[in-house]
């Protein structure tokens, strides 16, 4: 996985220094997130167990929702990832859809997972929404740009 761009780098360094806690919490939340996708498309050559992947990223997703800060924050937390989670198995759903339309939106909320980066810098760090927004658009982009990055990989 490429790494953010510098600019959206030094926005949530700056915006999550004061809350390692969280920070740790959307890394794992993230990686939590690439595993089950590798799980579904299954497309790394690197996984040469995905029996020993699939209980490995149970494992993950134990600790994630088992966390101090996810436990402390569960409240609002829970239905951010509830709704997360929905919205990524829509669009696994319609990845491989015969509707262009369907196939086309699939593309767009595949990468719904940022929200949970907005939804701790406002109810963590209390960011302004302008800021908050700046962020939300600095994430949207450079996840398309992975995204393009990756998809020339393959």
């Amino acid at each position: 996985m490429n790494e953010p761009s510098p600019q959206l780098k030094a926005l949530l360094d700056k915006a999550l220094g004061p809350y390692p806690e969280a920070r740790q919490f959307i890394q794992c939340f993230s990686a939590l997130g690439h595993c089950v996708d590798d799980l579904v498309d299954r497309d790394r050559k690197d996984i040469t167990d995905w029996r020993l992947f699939t209980v490995d990223t149970f494992a993950l997703a134990m600790d994630v929702y088992s966390s101090p800060f996810y436990l402390k924050n569960a409240s609002w937390l829970y239905p951010v990832c509830s709704h997360l989670h929905r919205l990524w198995v829509d669009s696994v759903v319609w990845e491989k859809s015969d509707d262009p339309w369907k196939r086309d939106y699939a593309d767009k909320i595949r990468c719904c997972g940022n929200e949970i980066i907005c939804a701790v810098l406002q109810h963590v760090g209390h960011l302004p929404y302008p800021q908050i927004r700046e962020i939300s658009l600095l994430m949207r982009e450079d996840a398309y740009r992975r995204d393009q990055q990756e998809e020339k990989k393959a």
